[in-house]
């Protein structure tokens, strides 16, 4: 919710919520909300709502709740089985090796390399389309954000004429 305090859209909710509580509307719906708890329908709801539920005691749903119990113990059965076969698989092995790969800075430059690639293959095979050359430099301006320092990039958003302007707006 702190993400949203800033926005244009959380300031005007809060200006709407203020003007509907100081409205005439308000005062009719509370009216409304307040006859309605004490009429005879009003209190008819809330005796049923508040009362024991008779599928508590119904046959099928005990025999649907250990249907349940069984799957769900076959479940815990299989994950611990899991983990087991998965210390000594390869396929997660290397899975592990890209996540930790994945904290470095670097990482970020594994697509443009790739991208390079596919770029060059599609020069040999004479099939290169501007949506290559697009998608390619997206990439590299990707990995170059990724690899930025981020207290820079912050620094120079809070320095920047549209930040500054924005702060205006909302002010």
């Amino acid at each position: 919710m702190r993400i949203l305090e800033g926005s244009i859209f959380y300031a005007l909710y809060k200006k709407l919520l203020v003007f509907y509580r100081n409205s005439f509307l308000s005062k009719v719906v509370s009216g409304i909300v307040c006859a309605y708890r004490h009429s005879l329908l009003g209190r008819c709801i809330k005796a049923s709502a508040e009362r024991e539920s008779s599928a508590d005691h119904s046959v099928f749903v005990r025999v649907i709740k250990k249907i349940f119990v069984k799957l769900d113990k076959t479940a815990v059965h299989f994950s611990s089985a899991f983990c087991r076969w998965k210390k000594s698989s390869l396929l997660f092995a290397a899975a592990d090796g890209i996540i930790r790969m994945s904290t470095e800075k670097f990482f970020a430059l594994v697509f443009p390399v790739f991208g390079a690639g596919y770029i060059i293959g599609r020069i040999i095979q004479n099939r290169l389309m501007k949506r290559d050359i697009i998608l390619f430099c997206l990439s590299v301006i990707a990995a170059v954000l990724f690899t930025a320092d981020r207290e820079k990039i912050r620094l120079y958003v809070k320095n920047s004429l549209v930040y500054k302007l924005y702060l205006l707006v909302l002010g």
